[in-house]
């Protein structure tokens, strides 16, 4: 199990525990005052997801501000604005993603109504 100081008055605490003296659990390793984004791999478009980085827990995972707690391990770890153009460039591979799928289906369907003879 990890140990950690106790911000308030440097006792070590195992994690997840309290410190006995009751202070606040202890944080995980603090971050820079830059904000930093992370990105993590996911199974659907774009294939992969990013976040501002809430903290960096003790087993090398990452906490995504939005994602309510949920670790993540990071494939990337970016300064604020790189990270920010990297989300966004994301958000524009999923909207092509979608729309190239709509326009997919699409075809496809009025090739099928085409076929017995419907108008598409």
């Amino acid at each position: 199990m990890a140990v950690q100081f106790c911000e308030e008055c440097g006792h070590n605490v195992k994690i997840p525990h309290r410190c006995p003296n009751e202070h606040k659990k202890p944080k995980d390793d603090p971050l820079p005052k830059q904000k930093l984004y992370a990105f993590w791999s996911y199974d659907l478009c774009p294939y992969m997801l990013g976040g501002e980085v809430e903290r960096f827990a003790d087993d090398g995972m990452i906490v995504a501000k939005g994602y309510q707690g949920m670790k993540f391990k990071p494939l990337a770890i970016l300064p604020d604005k790189a990270g920010k153009e990297a989300l966004k460039f994301l958000k524009k591979i999923r909207a092509d993603y979608d729309k190239a799928e709509k326009d997919l289906k699409k075809k496809y369907k009025d090739a099928a109504r085409k076929l017995v003879g419907l108008e598409a």
